[in-house]
């Protein structure tokens, strides 16, 4: 095989398992169950006629709320999972430090 071949594979099962993860756990989490199941629903299957471009309010919304959702504070941990220390997220943009192992 080659590595073209397993980048693609590989790309494919990270793709369907982003997709899993929010449409099937996150989502109806975040919605609640009953209005998940009203707003988007059981996939129905492929549609062509649906535009899949993003409208700009929308994309506005949306990262409104994914931002509303980062947290203030990042902990550090051990291998135990302990807390070290917590860190602000403003303290952490750009600095490599955080970063390293």
């Amino acid at each position: 095989m080659k590595d073209e071949e397993i980048y693609n594979i590989a790309r494919n099962y990270v793709i369907g398992l982003h997709q899993k993860i929010t449409y099937e756990d996150w989502l109806p989490e975040f919605l609640g169950k009953q209005a998940y199941g009203e707003i988007i629903g059981d996939y129905k299957g492929y549609d062509s006629s649906v535009n899949p471009n993003i409208e700009n309010e929308f994309a506005t919304a949306a990262y409104r709320v994914g931002h509303s959702l980062l947290v203030d504070k990042f902990p550090q941990v051990n291998k135990d999972w302990d807390i070290i220390e917590e860190f602000r997220l403003t303290d952490m943009f750009g600095n490599p430090h955080f970063y390293e192992s």
